[in-house]
């Protein structure tokens, strides 16, 4: 009996260190030099002649993670057509690779809907989201007004 305790107490710390191991490579990350700077991906929003439009139902969805984002208003004069999609705050909810964040939105005026795709970059490692591809822009198809 006092054999086959002896040896479970030999085992004790070969199980904590591989514990301890396998946690630490889940969760390390390189290390970083991240700056104070919180960073944010905005989309703005135009008629056809490059006029700022106001839109509303304004949506976003991670299209991988099915995660969905609540883009608000930028505060700016046009800041009806100009919306934050995603900001550090939720970096974690896009990879490193990059996810494609699906915006909508509709003209406010006219009621058309578009819709644009980002590549967003982030995740737990990283220091802020970066955007990777997508428009800066979306232009509705009519001018405001007529």
């Amino acid at each position: 009996m006092e054999r086959s305790t002896s040896r479970l107490l030999s085992l004790v710390p070969a199980i904590l260190l591989f514990l301890v191991a396998a946690c630490d490579r889940e969760t390390e990350c390189p290390p970083r030099f991240c700056t104070e700077q919180f960073v944010s991906v905005a989309l703005s929003f135009a008629d056809a002649s490059g006029n700022p439009v106001p839109v509303r139902d304004v949506a976003a969805v991670n299209t991988r993670t099915g995660t969905n984002y609540a883009p608000e208003a930028a505060g700016s004069p046009d800041s009806a057509s100009r919306y934050i999609i995603i900001t550090d705050s939720e970096k974690q909810t896009v990879s490193g690779r990059g996810d494609t964040i699906r915006v909508t939105a509709a003209h406010a005026a006219t009621g058309q809907e578009k819709t644009a795709e980002l590549v967003v970059s982030g995740g737990e490692c990283d220091c802020h989201i970066q955007k990777v591809s997508g428009p800066e822009r979306v232009v509705f198809d009519q001018v405001s007004g007529r």
